[in-house]
């Protein structure tokens, strides 16, 4: 720029480029040191060569089959999702009550559910859980309700809650009843017991 002397100017710089799907060039700060805000020049006698320094960055895309199977740890973590192309990102995927972790896919793999990407280019993962039963805490109640005991009386029917504790949503008949419902079974003590109904979030069955 040439300006007469003693001209005063204010230079920007855009915040973020745009460099197609999955990265940008965020601005990082002038080369005089002068911080990341518009940058005011006095002209002088002396020429004045300043530079917009920016650095890459990089899209980290997650994803988890089925949806919803685990909850995610990114560290360093990101509020966009963007890192810089220099970053190693610490990948941690905890399952939720019914999945339990497989193998990844993508930019990562092996079986371990912990892992580091580097951010050189930008990534995609996606972690795969297989779906497992799983009985909550308190899940095996009495049938008929809520009880002042938390425990279930021979010969009663009592009921199981949790996840993916069938395949499907299926009621047996009252007699003779069955021990096998829906792909799914119930034991106490290595018996069979006696099925009324099953879905994958509750069984009820028939104590002995």
């Amino acid at each position: 720029i040439q300006q007469p002397l003693g001209t005063q100017l204010t230079i920007g710089a855009p915040a973020s480029v745009p460099l197609g799907a999955g990265s940008r060039q965020d601005f990082a700060g002038w080369s005089n040191g002068a911080g990341t805000g518009a940058l005011a020049v006095t002209l002088g006698t002396d020429a004045i060569t300043v530079a917009a320094n920016y650095r890459q960055m990089n899209y980290l895309a997650t994803a988890a089959t089925p949806s919803g199977a685990a909850s995610w740890i990114l560290q360093p973590a990101s509020p966009d999702g963007f890192y810089d192309s220099q970053t190693n990102v610490s990948v941690n995927v905890t399952p939720l009550p019914g999945f339990r972790f497989q193998s990844w896919s993508g930019d990562l793999t092996g079986s371990s559910p912990s892992a580091t990407l580097a951010m050189s280019l930008p990534r995609a993962v996606q972690a795969v859980f297989n779906k497992v039963p799983f009985i909550s805490p308190t899940g095996v109640a009495n049938g008929a309700g809520t009880t002042p005991q938390a425990a279930v009386a021979p010969g009663s029917v009592a009921s199981i809650f949790g996840a993916n504790l069938a395949n499907s949503v299926a009621l047996g008949p009252s007699s003779p009843m069955l021990q096998a419902l829906g792909g799914t079974t119930v034991q106490s003590g290595g018996r069979l017991l006696p099925l009324f109904f099953v879905s994958p979030s509750q069984v009820n069955f028939q104590l002995p």
